[in-house]
């Protein structure tokens, strides 16, 4: 079936007639890469719910006025597909500077924007609601596997000249290339260890048919060798040429490992967007795969914990305890997901390899980071 689903969104980037099955429309819908091929009901709800998503993206420009920002994914990743306003659109991602952040922020509150304050954001960002639709305020975008590679990415976001994004009518900022095809990588690492989908897979693979081709690899080739990102890059734009006959003619992702791409996909099609395949083993899977050895584990623990308890935004002082609220978030879900003995021990030979292959790609490892931080 995974490959029935990889043969008809083949048809993306060469003339084909598709069939569509129930089961294959099933594991589209799963992938959130349905309304990539499909034509009915379904796949029109999703059209509809976009164009409501970019109708309050269209907004921020009155909202910001006078305030720099740019648009990250979504609609940013959209701009290289044939289709654009078929391509799933979540969240609506605002990245601004540093020094503009309070006013960015003071800007969506006094425009009616209501902060979501059942998430503790941390430094990254703050999370917002306005009719629906969820807009995350980023203070920063990076997460790689060092503080140096995390700052270095941030600054050359930060300082690079927007360009205009289009997708019908609708113009925004969005990063200039090749920071844009940049962030889509590094977006697919950030998801590696919490549970990658094809969606992911698929932005990159757009942007690498559209904009990164050989004379531009070398380029590119520069700033994720800066980033430790060049063999993802590889992979990934591999993995569009070997499962979805992208760019035929494109040589420098040739050399690209062919079993570590072969588990890279198989990774990304059995786990679904987000991890949703997986349901709730996917958040113990996670939290093993990061967890390699005591002083990882702990680390990890409290890396979570200061992610997601609310508690923190009133009482920061709580902060070491952020360990134990986590650990005892992880075994409310267990219990309520009724996860036996087995499924641990699955969990945990899955979440080693998951680690592996993490590893192998030299990607974002949040166990290197939560350990050794």
């Amino acid at each position: 079936m995974n490959q029935q689903l990889l043969t008809v969104l083949s048809s993306l980037f060469t003339i084909k007639e598709i069939d569509i099955t129930d089961e294959i429309k099933k594991e589209a819908v799963i992938q959130s890469v349905y309304s990539l091929i499909g034509s009915d009901a379904d796949a029109l709800a999703v059209i509809t719910r976009n164009i409501q998503v970019i109708y309050e993206q269209c907004q921020l420009a009155t909202v910001f006025k006078g305030i720099p920002y740019v648009i990250l994914k979504g609609t940013a990743a959209a701009v290289y597909y044939p289709e654009p306003l078929r391509r799933t659109l979540g969240d609506i991602d605002i990245l601004v500077k540093p020094e503009y952040f309070e006013q960015a922020y003071n800007a969506l509150i006094s425009s009616g924007y209501v902060k979501d304050s059942s998430v503790y954001g941390g430094d990254r960002h703050e999370r917002f609601f306005i009719n629906g639709v969820t807009v995350e305020l980023h203070r920063r975008f990076a997460q790689l596997n060092s503080l140096e590679q995390e700052k270095m990415l941030d600054t050359w976001l930060f300082e690079a000249e927007p360009v205009e994004g289009k997708i019908d009518s609708h113009i925004f900022p969005m990063l200039p290339e090749p920071l844009s095809g940049i962030s889509l990588l590094a977006h697919i690492s950030q998801h590696l260890e919490s549970g990658l989908g094809l969606r992911h897979i698929l932005d990159f693979v757009m942007y690498v048919d559209k904009a990164l081709d050989d004379e531009k690899w070398h380029n590119f080739k520069e700033l994720t060798d800066i980033l430790g990102l060049t063999k993802l890059a590889e992979t990934a734009a591999f993995a569009g040429q070997k499962y979805f006959g992208a760019y035929p003619d494109y040589r420098w992702c040739r050399s690209a490992d062919v079993k570590l791409c072969e588990e890279f996909m198989d990774y990304a099609l059995s786990c679904g967007d987000f991890g949703v395949k997986l349901g709730d083993k996917n958040i113990v899977e996670t939290a093993l795969s990061r967890s390699i050895g005591l002083k990882h584990f702990l680390g990890n623990l409290q890396k979570r914990g200061e992610e997601n308890w609310s508690v923190l935004m009133k009482w920061p002082g709580v902060k070491p305890l952020a360990g134990f609220y986590q650990a005892g978030r992880y075994f409310t879900r267990g219990i309520k997901s009724g996860l036996k003995p087995d499924d641990l021990k699955y969990s945990l030979e899955a979440g080693k390899r998951r680690n592996n292959l993490v590893k192998a790609l030299g990607a974002k490892q949040q166990s290197v980071r939560d350990g050794d931080g």
